[in-house]
């Protein structure tokens, strides 16, 4: 599957790399931070740092939202890919 740059992809990155919760880094030991994530101070605020998804507000995105999101994005996939088929005749 690919996974492009914005929230979810940069979820699944993460979640496919171990690297969602400090310090963030991947299985080579590299930083790989999910979406949102500022290492110092944050773009926001200049005494805040963000340390997960969060909303501008500074409440966390539940990781629940993320894996919904993730479904849906799956099942529309599936759904379009089985159409394609189903039309080209496959």
């Amino acid at each position: 599957m690919a996974f492009f740059n914005n929230i979810v992809s940069r979820f699944l990155n993460a979640k496919t790399a171990g690297s969602l919760a400090p310090p963030y880094l991947n299985r080579k030991g590299t930083l790989q931070p999910p979406a949102l994530v500022r290492i110092g101070r944050s773009y926001f605020d200049s005494s805040r740092i963000l340390m997960s998804e969060q909303y501008v507000d500074g409440t966390s995105i539940p990781s629940v939202y993320l894996e919904s999101a993730v479904e849906i994005i799956q099942y529309v996939l599936l759904r379009a890919f089985l159409q394609f088929k189903k039309a080209s005749g496959s």
